[in-house]
């Protein structure tokens, strides 16, 4: 399950066929809305799972300006989006 929530004043559109997520056989089996569409969850489908890496918690933000985060068992690398 992915869950996301829309910045303020903004909301999701769409169904399953309008979202992407690649890697690991990713197939998006269902989307559901939340609170006016401002928190969308998707569910889905892993055909590869054996290459799952752990959980990862979200990155803390230093004063630094730069992003940390705890070490994923299994994880060949991290991507970082700032959307």
């Amino acid at each position: 399950m992915v869950e996301e929530e829309a910045f303020d004043g903004y909301s999701f559109t769409g169904n399953k066929e309008k979202f992407i997520l690649s890697g690991l056989g990713a197939e998006i089996r269902k989307t559901k809305y939340l609170e006016k569409k401002t928190v969308l969850i998707l569910y889905v489908r892993f055909s590869e799972p054996d290459d799952l890496a752990g959980e990862v918690n979200m990155p803390v933000w230093t004063q630094q300006r730069t992003a940390r985060w705890e070490p994923v068992s299994g994880a060949a690398y991290y991507e970082l989006r700032l959307i």
